[in-house]
């Protein structure tokens, strides 16, 4: 069997073999049928790790991790219910990360702002809605109430909300709103 170390290192305990780790002598112990490689600087580690000797131990050692599986469906879940949510909402939603990256705007913010969803997805936020107090709130880590704006000939109530998680701020959203339909709410209240 072969062993793989590196130049200088020990040819025994810490070292894997074509078989895997459990298969080289003892510490203190040499046996005469290992050939010990060492690694030189023109091989590149994809080159081992794409071997048959470091395949077969993968084929052997590494399974499927089910903790990451569990937590990738829950992702996969969760992102498919915020979707869920923010279409479902008759407000605009546009949502940025904490660094001033949209990551989300919904179907109503599109339509009150006239920008596609798509071309704005990681572009930072002043640069696309500098008329929304994104970076003042993501600093103050303060909900920025409800302040009158006026896009593409429409007057819009825009609130931005910052997302406080372990007490730092991971993101904000804004809430975008016709002044006719806050109006249209208010009056059914009354």
């Amino acid at each position: 069997s072969e062993v793989f170390s590196r130049p200088g290192g020990p040819s025994h305990a810490g070292s894997y073999s074509q078989y895997g780790p459990s298969r080289f002598p003892a510490p203190g112990r040499r046996s005469n049928n290992i050939k010990v490689r060492f690694f030189n600087a023109e091989e590149r580690l994809e080159d081992l790790l794409e071997g048959p000797a470091f395949q077969e131990y993968a084929r052997n050692v590494a399974t499927n991790n089910y903790s990451f599986d569990r937590m990738f469906a829950r992702s996969v879940r969760l992102e498919s219910q915020f979707h869920i949510l923010m279409e479902s909402l008759e407000d605009g939603v546009i949502g940025v990360n904490e660094r001033g990256e949209i990551f989300a705007c919904s179907r109503h913010a599109e339509e009150m702002t006239c920008v596609s969803a798509s071309l704005v997805q990681g572009r930072r936020c002043e640069e696309v809605f500098p008329y929304i107090p994104f970076v003042q709130c993501l600093q103050s880590r303060r909900t920025l109430p409800a302040k009158a704006v006026r896009v593409n000939g429409v007057n819009l109530s825009v609130e931005v909300v910052p997302v406080i998680r372990q007490n730092a701020c991971i993101g904000a959203f804004a809430l975008l709103q016709r002044f006719n339909d806050v109006e249209a709410r208010q009056m059914v209240k009354a």
